[in-house]
């Protein structure tokens, strides 16, 4: 990202980024938007089916105050973890102010874990974004926001796919 100038948004687990603190403050002074991802990476339709929608939203505020604390910044997005968040609780959490991504809107998996976990070289993932990012401009979707996770494999292939999304006209916000 550094290399190429390019900002990025981390949504990030808030057990992991409450000892990471330091690592928040960074990427927020590079210019980099922090985000929210629950507190423990639950799935949400299941905590909501054992806990009750109270429980999602207090794994994302509790999130959002470690975040904040970090950065001086509270989160906007929520990202539910594997995408699963029934209707009524994404109602609930965007009536709070949040704005819930979801998978195809604008979302896309790159799937870079299944390609750590098989050992697949950099070249499978990078083809397979082009090749997602081709179908959308397809369907006339040119707004995509690429899912990645904190893997060798995706900063090996970001160093391509950066230039070759610049080279098709593409910016990169946050």
């Amino acid at each position: 990202l550094k290399l190429h100038n390019v900002p990025a948004t981390f949504f990030v687990i808030g057990s992991v980024a409450e000892d990471n603190r330091d690592w928040l403050a960074v990427l927020n002074k590079n210019g980099h938007e922090i985000e929210n991802h629950s507190y423990g990476h639950e799935n949400m339709r299941i905590l909501e089916k054992n806990k009750g929608v109270h429980a999602i939203h207090e794994s994302i505020e509790k999130t959002d105050r470690i975040i904040s604390t970090a950065t001086g910044k509270s989160t906007i997005f929520f990202r539910p973890p594997y995408w699963e968040i029934s209707r009524a609780a994404a109602a609930s959490i965007e009536r709070t102010g949040f704005k819930v991504l979801t998978l195809e809107h604008p979302d896309i998996n790159t799937l870079d874990y299944d390609d750590a976990v098989k050992k697949r070289p950099p070249s499978s993932l990078l083809k397979r974004v082009i090749k997602f990012i081709d179908e959308r401009e397809k369907r006339h979707m040119f707004t995509h926001v690429l899912v990645f996770h904190e893997l060798r494999i995706t900063t090996d292939a970001l160093r391509e796919c950066i230039p070759l999304l610049k080279e098709k006209g593409y910016s990169f916000v946050r």
